[in-house]
Order: structure tokens, then sequence, then C-alpha cells
């Protein structure tokens, strides 16, 4: 606040003398006249509006009001127009700082810089032994493996590790003499080699795993290794959404130029005379409209690229970039080394690039119109703030903080969460105790019963549950402000309908129903952050209809509401999110391409070895409705402008006493895969593990009534991979009862954001034969952390109606708008 809190103060030429006036230090309103004065001499007080956070309108005295709004009311409108332009200099603040809140970002970086390992791959190969080139047009990635092997985010130990890097480019097969398919295949051959000898890759199928793409050769490799271009991080350069590159999953790397020279920045912008350039090949069909169009402009430097090759070829391409106000940036091969010479350089970049970019394709034809309408003001802060991004886009050797390198990491720090398997029964049991209980100081924490309120009128703090449990509260607290959601219209009525709140979809429905009775729905399209496609609101009745007619009557209903209006296009579709729990749903959104690979898919059960691409789409928790026994709990102020509220939440009895909880582990359920069949097989006739193959619905008053108490007296809860795990895992949590997730490449729900590891026991489908060995080793101590923390998350999965803040619809929004940065145009 003192560095940056500016006020600036309206001013008239006929007011100012009663301002201007000595202060009284000894009436009734001394307090007001102090104020005026300190104002007056301190660093708060600003003459530029446009850097003033509030505007202060000074009445000196009573008597004088009346006269002071009458002879202010034309300043007053003189300056309005900065207060309806704010919104640009808070997007360019965004541009600045890659995140809407500099604080979020700055908290969650320092994490990064002190925790964040990366493991790479040993090979047998000396090729990335060998020093990497720093320049030409791959040099990007070369300085990012130069900048890895010499940071600190490298470890030797995998178990330390929250990335893997597969170095793609590290296999020994020469480029000379060889076809593009051998070389392909012979890197194909390398990265199999590698992932098969160690056991990283199968704890997630390569979803905590990345690798780096710039060279052509590496994109047609990778390409032909499924899982690797499905589930793990690409690093390219020159991405697109119209390509193989995931938004939300995949990272666009930098180009580098070098040497960069700040001097070229030129920062008196007097000095930029030509209004927009660029030079280059015509090698895309935007390139070649622009030259077309714009090449005989006498305000326009548009041509045909020099030969940057000669010294006179390359001072000409400096001295035209040092003198522009813009620079455009066509779409086209090296898209994004345009970008960083123009970064480099100060000029504003103008990126014209369908599904990548500020400005479509279609506005090269008023590109000189568009660009002279833009305030002198306007520009100048753009030119600042070119400038003052450059440290994010420039490689150094060594690295240093905040540039491109810094920068990459972070985008891959902000992917590392994934759920992954233990690989041994000694790590499986090494479970996070680091919690502790006390009574909450901030109005941010949750506050959740730890036992009975006559017995100890104490709260407990699942604050500590997130993985970085201050950056949550702060972003989580912008989202429930700010996150906008606009859902295509249709015109059918099935959607208008109450959705079912019960069954196997049921969440599906408490969602819909949710966001019906939020805040975050929105009517305007350009207010929204995402676009809800309901996919489930087709009007073709099941009735005597076909899997495949039913799959066709939806994919003709969600394309005719794509086509209809102009959103999916902007982007197509990365701004999108739709969910698929119903079968039917999944079969007839698989038919359309980008809606699989761009949109965010919020999926039940999602499993790495199917559709569900990780670090993009999103997990639905199952809803357990409804809870037993009623008691009042105090929901917290989140903020001093919110209330407190009490709101009824429902707990089952006596969960808080582990004491009588006799039951080592406890599994229902029917042998539909090999998992519970080996599971039921190995521990059926176990006096301390209560596992059994159900034997009747549970539909009898009598039956519920036993797993009910199966459920109160179990330590553990067993909950193995199949169908519907989902609902397995929400049902433990309901019941007090810490669940063991034997399931291979299952995403936990809200991995982003809460710590399984503190709540739950994960292992992989390997580990059923030593399931009670495992479970056993677990000391006494650690289980009462585990089972106290099953307990405070159960907010977080407990879906309600009407919806409360931090339940399991607030938390899918959240999940959600960690995914809404997309570029669009």
């Amino acid at each position: 606040m003192e560095r940056v809190f500016k006020i600036f103060v309206y001013r008239d030429r006929n007011i100012t003398k009663y301002c201007d006036l000595p202060r009284k230090h000894n009436s009734k309103y001394e307090s007001e006249e102090y104020f005026f004065r300190n104002l007056k001499t301190s660093p708060f007080l600003t003459d530029d509006p446009e850097e003033a956070r509030l505007f202060f309108i000074p009445i000196c005295s009573q008597k004088m009001m009346t006269e002071f709004f009458q002879s202010a009311s034309q300043s007053i409108t003189q300056h309005s127009h900065f207060l309806f332009r704010r919104h640009v200099k808070l997007l360019l603040k965004i541009l600045i700082f890659l995140q809407n809140s500099p604080e979020d970002f700055n908290v969650d970086y320092m994490e990064m810089e002190k925790n964040f390992k990366i493991f790479v791959y040993p090979h047998n190969t000396t090729i990335c032994d060998e020093p990497r080139k720093p320049d030409g047009e791959y040099a990007s990635e070369g300085l990012f493996f130069v900048n890895l092997y010499q940071s600190r985010f490298l470890t030797k130990d995998p178990d330390k590790a929250h990335l893997f890097l597969v170095p793609t480019s590290c296999h020994s097969l020469p480029a000379e003499g060889r076809s593009v398919n051998e070389r392909s295949m012979a890197m194909v051959d390398f990265v199999m080699s590698l992932i098969s000898n160690y056991p990283y890759w199968n704890r997630t199928l390569g979803a905590d795993h990345f690798f780096v793409t710039c060279s052509d050769i590496h994109v047609t490799a990778t390409a032909r290794i499924v899982n690797l271009m499905k589930n793990s991080i690409r690093v390219m350069c020159s991405p697109r959404y119209d390509v193989e590159y995931v938004p939300h999953k995949d990272v666009s790397l930098p180009q580098s130029v070098q040497p960069f020279d700040g001097s070229a920045a030129g920062s008196d912008t007097r000095e930029r005379a030509t209004l927009a350039f660029w030079s280059g090949q015509p090698d895309s069909h935007i390139r070649e409209t622009l030259i077309n169009n714009w090449g005989f402009d006498p305000e326009l430097e548009i041509h045909i690229g020099f030969e940057a090759s000669t010294a006179e070829g390359r001072w000409e391409f400096h001295d035209d970039l040092s003198k522009s106000k813009f620079c455009i940036c066509p779409g086209g091969p090296q898209l994004d080394g345009v970008l960083a010479a123009a970064i480099n350089y100060g000029c504003v970049p103008v990126i014209l690039s369908d599904y990548s970019v500020i400005i479509k394709e279609i506005d090269v034809y008023q590109l000189k119109k568009i660009l002279a309408e833009i305030p002198n003001k306007e520009y100048e802060a753009l030119h600042t703030n070119a400038i003052m991004v450059q440290k994010h886009f420039e490689w150094n050797l060594p690295s240093v903080r905040l540039d491109a390198f810094h920068m990459v990491m972070y985008e891959l720090w902000m992917r590392r969460r994934v759920t992954k398997r233990a690989l041994s029964y000694l790590s499986a049991v090494i479970i996070s105790i680091c919690f502790s209980i006390y009574l909450p100081q901030s109005p941010f924490h949750l506050q959740v019963l730890a036992r009975p309120l006559s017995d100890h009128p104490r709260y407990s703090d699942a604050s500590e549950l997130p993985h970085i449990p201050k950056a949550f509260r702060m972003d989580y607290m912008k989202m429930e402000r700010s996150f906008k959601v606009y859902v295509y219209p249709h015109k059918t009525t099935v959607c208008d309908k109450t959705r079912k709140i019960d069954g196997k979809y049921g969440s599906e429905g408490f969602f819909y129903q949710n966001l019906d009775q939020s805040r975050f729905l929105t009517k305007d399209p350009d207010k929204a952050n995402l676009f809800l496609i309901p996919t489930s609101c087709h009007s073709l009745p099941a009735e005597g209809r076909s899997v495949d007619e039913r799959a066709i009557a939806v994919q003709h209903f969600v394309n005719s509401l794509i086509s209809e209006y102009p959103y999916w296009k902007r982007t197509l579709g990365a701004d999108h999110f739709f969910i698929t729990c119903a079968d039917i749903h999944v079969t007839s959104s698989e038919r359309i391409w980008n809606l699989m690979k761009n949109s965010i898919r919020v999926a039940c059960s999602p499993s790495y070895n199917t559709e569900y691409v990780p670090h993009k789409d999103v997990s639905l928790p199952q809803s357990v409705q409804p809870f037993n026994v009623s008691v009042s709990k105090i929901m917290p102020p989140v903020d001093a402008f919110i209330t407190p509220t009490t709101q009824p939440v429902t707990l089952p009895a006596d969960k808080y006493n582990t004491r009588s909880r006799s039951i080592l582990g406890f599994w229902r359920g029917l042998k539909e895969n090999y998992i519970r069949k080996s599971l039921v097989n190995a521990w059926v006739n176990d006096t301390e593990l209560d596992i059994k193959e159900i034997e009747t619905e549970a539909s009898t008053r009598e039956i519920r009534r036993l797993y009910h108490e199966k459920f109160y007296s179990s330590k553990f809860c067993i909950c193995p991979g199949g169908p519907q795990i989902d609902g397995a895992i929400a049902v433990a949590i309901h019941y007090g009862c810490v669940p063991v997730i034997m399931s291979d490449y299952f995403d936990l729900p809200f991995n982003d954001i809460l710590d399984w590891k503190k709540f739950s026991v994960i292992l992989k489908e390997s580990d059923v034969h030593g399931l009670k060995r495992i479970l056993l080793n677990i000391p006494d101590q650690e289980y009462q952390v585990l089972q106290t923390n099953v307990v405070m998350v159960q907010d977080h999965f407990q879906w309600n109606l009407p919806p409360v803040r931090l339940d399991a619809f607030h938390m899918v929004m959240y999940e959600l708008w960690l995914r809404r940065y997309v570029t669009k145009y």
C-alpha cells in the first residue's frame, strides 16, 4: 500500500482557495483537519489521474458544499473517462504479472523456487551430454536443457520429483542419410526403452511426465506414442489450438532472441515514426494476404523479408523494429520467434493468428484502421508494459529469476499435481502428518466439527489440507467474486425440468441445479470466463433408441449449438466445458474431435488409461445423500463483507470416536474386474479385513443398516478400481472412514487443490496381496491424523441444495476457475 496507493484530488480554480487555507487543530473536527494536512504532504497524492486508485472530492466546508459541486461538476465530467477506461490498465497489469493477482502469483512462484523438483530419465547415449546450441530456430529448446542442468530444480532422487522429463532429443541415431520415418522410429524406440526400464511411467501412464518438442522430427515421433501425447505435458514451440497441442495441459515454449539488447527497446516512443512493421516470407495464407493488402502502404512497413544473414540485412531489420510502434506477428512458422523479436525491441506485438491470438486473421483487411484508432495514452501504456515483460521472455546463461526459463518452469509447476501410486509397501505408508489443530485466527479458515460441541467447544482447522493454503484462500475468494459461466441457450425443454439428484449420476444433477442457483451464471457472454455446453439437453428420448442413434442425436445437438453462436470459433472450444457422466454422453462427445481435445471435460470416475486428459479435464466427485444426524455448524465469514451464517449440516453419529472402529478394512461390491476379484480372493476369509462380494442388492432397510454399521466400525474403507470408484470414495469420506484407493491411473477429485496424502492411503493395484501388512504398519498416531483429516474434508465432498461455500459444487467450480486462462480474440 505504501508503495503503490495513489489518490487524485479534484481541483478547481475557484474552489481550491477553500482547501488551501490553514486548518484548525483544536476543533471538534480535529481529525478531519489532520487528515487533510497529512494527505497534502504524503506520497499518496498524485497529479496523474491514471495512476490513481481513488478519486477524492475535497468538500472543504459545509457552507461551501453547494458551491463546490456546482463549480466542480465540469471538472468531474472532464476526468470521468479515466473511470470508464480503468479496465484497460488492469488488463495491462495482467500482462506484466501473467496472473490476475500479482500477490497470488508471487506466493506460488516462491513456493515453486523452493520446492519444485524434476527427475530426468537416465540414458546410455552421450548426445545430451554435449553442450546445447543456444542459437538457431530451436535455440530455446537448447537453452531450456542447459538451464535445467544448471538449476536447483534437478534431482537424482525420483521419490522427490514432482515431474519426470523424457529427453526425447537424446536418441543416438544421426540424422545424416536417414529418412524421416527411420529417425522417427528410432526416437520411438528410444523413448519406449526409457519408460519401460523404470517404474515411474506406469504409476500415472505418463501424467506426471513432460517432454520438449520443437523440431519437426520430435513432433512426428512423439505423435506415435499415444499416452505420451494424451497424458504427458508437451512443451512445444508455436502451439495452436487446431493442431495436436492440448490447451490447459501443454505448455508453450517462447522462442529466444539472442543476445537481448535492452538499448534496442527504445523508451522514447516519439522516435517510433512507423505505425506498424513486418518482414518475412509469404509461407502461410495470412502472411500472403498481409503482403498483398499492405505491401505498398506508406504508413505500414510490410514486405517480404530481408536477407538476415548479411550484416546490412540484420542492421536494416534492427532499425525497422526500433522505429515501429507496432510489430505484426502473423500466423505461420516460427510465430513465437516473431513475437519474441517484437518484445525484445519494445515494439508492441499485434498477434494476427486464429486460435492462438488477440486479433482474428480476418481483421487483416482492417489492420491499419484498428491500429490508428488506438489512443496515444493507451499505446504508451502498452509500450511501457512491453518493455516491463521483456525479462519474462529473455533466456539467460545462467538463468535468472523470472526469466523465460523460470516462467516455463512455473507453467510446469502449475501442472505438477497428479495421482501417483506408491512404488513399494514402504512408500505406501509414508503419510504426511504435517498437520496441527488450532483455533482459526483468519476469516479464511474453514471450521469443521472435531468432536461434539457439548464436550469441547473448539473447532479444528482444515486450512492446511490444500497444497498451498495461502494461495488457495486468496484465489478461492477471487473465484467467488469474479468467476462467470455462460450456458449455451437451447430450444429444448429437457433441461428446464428439475434434475435428478440421486442415483449414480446424482452429482451431475446437483451440479446443474447448483449452477442455476449460483451467482456464477451470466447471460452476458462477454463477461464469461468459460462456456458450458449442456450435452444432456438434447430432446431425443432414450426409449426404443439404440446407443448409436442417441449418440448421433447428441452430436447433432452440440454441433448445432456451437455453429449457431460465435463463441466456439474464438478458441476452437478451449474456453468451453461439458459434463459426461452418463455412458451415452461419453460415446457422443468422442465423435466431436475438438470438443474432446480442447474443451474441458468434467467426468465421473476418470482414469488416465481412457479418453480423460490429465491437467485439462476435471474429476466430478459422486454424491452421497442424505447425511444422517442433523447438527448446526457456524460457517465463518470469508471476508469482511460477508456475514457469518448458520448452515444446517448433517453428520453421522459417533464418527469421531476411532476406538469404536474395530474392523481394520471394509469393502462390499461386485467382482466386476480383475482388481476386485483379486481383492475378494485374497482376503475373503481374513478375520481382520471384512472383504466380501455383495450378496444382496442394498435395497432393503436391513441391508442398508448393516452397511451403515460396517462403515462406522471400520478404520479403513477399501476403494478398488472399477466402475463408480468415485462413489466408493465419497461413501468412505461420508462415514469418516479413511479411504484406501487401490486403482491404477484413477484421477482423484480436487487433486489440484487438496493434498490427498493427508487424508487417504494411495496404493497400486499390485499391492492387493500386501494390503493387510500395509494397513497394519500405519502407526496409530498417523491413523488418528488421517481420520481427523477425513472428517475435516467432508464439507468439500458434500453436495448441497442450495450450494454453500467450499462444498463439492464450489470445489468443482474452483477446478474450472484454474483452467480459465486461454487466449481469446
